[in-house]
């Protein structure tokens, strides 16, 4: 990769490590391939400041994950740090859109929506099982898989760099203020619940084409998405279900819609 300021964005065709990026899905997040077999690979560039203590936490999540098996878990699978020092992790990719990219494309539908819920929220209760908390979900680190319109879990969540287990601060704790971060997060540690909350504004994003702090009577609360999401984004943590709550509410409504786009 040629020599640029220090904390420049990377471009199309960069060479981090044995990947080589395609694009950019989001700050600091990019869409990769491995040079030496071409399977796709997700980049996430950490920040230059204190890069000893993020390239600790980067190596943490790897080995965090290591043990853990979930078909829709994207496990890391490389890590390493770029010209400038900022350290970057490699993660398995499925073949799919970013649900960032799907928003600029429109709303879900209820179908897409009630699919997407239930593949995220099972891939998170398999982690809140296994004690870890995810602490910065947000749209562009779920992949909507398009090349497997028959799995039992359509979505591919990756993003974990910022891992934690509960009640345990991050290094990156408190949190830049976000649509998507849960209220208890601005002040203190979180748990599971802290996921469940940020899943359902990415949910309320994606049926409404608004943010949950913009308007909060746009989805139905008497039919099971409605009432699902809504208790989601309940402001008192205890008032939310678990991710294996969302679940098992979700299998019930049984939605089969998948959402198939192009990469």
């Amino acid at each position: 990769m040629q020599m640029r300021p220090v904390g420049a964005d990377l471009l199309p065709g960069d060479r981090v490590g044995i990947y080589r990026i395609v694009r950019r899905i989001a700050p600091s997040y990019y869409d990769a391939e491995d040079i030496t077999n071409g399977r796709r690979i997700t980049i996430e560039v950490g920040d230059r400041d204190d890069s000893r203590l993020v390239d600790v936490r980067f190596i943490r999540a790897q080995s965090v994950l290591g043990p853990m098996r979930h078909p829709g878990l994207a496990r890391i699978v490389d890590h390493g740090a770029l010209y400038d020092n900022r350290p970057w992790i490699a993660a398995q990719r499925p073949h799919g859109a970013a649900l960032g990219e799907l928003f600029v494309q429109g709303r879900l539908t209820r179908d897409e929506a009630s699919a997407l819920v239930r593949g995220v929220a099972s891939v998170l209760a398999y982690a809140h099982a296994n004690e870890v908390v995810h602490g910065n979900l947000r749209p562009h680190q779920i992949i909507v898989i398009d090349d497997a319109p028959d799995a039992l879990v359509p979505v591919s969540v990756g993003g974990w760099a910022q891992l934690r287990s509960p009640g345990i601060p991050s290094f990156s704790d408190p949190p830049a203020i976000s649509v998507y971060v849960a209220p208890e997060h601005i002040h203190g540690p979180i748990d599971g619940r802290a996921d469940v909350y940020t899943l359902g504004a990415i949910a309320y994003r994606g049926l409404t084409g608004v943010f949950p702090d913009v308007a909060r009577d746009l989805i139905d609360r008497n039919e099971p998405l409605g009432e699902i999401v809504n208790a989601m984004l309940a402001t008192d943590p205890r008032d939310r279900p678990s991710a294996d709550e969302v679940v098992c509410a979700l299998s019930l409504d049984a939605p089969t819609a998948q959402h198939v786009v192009s990469a």
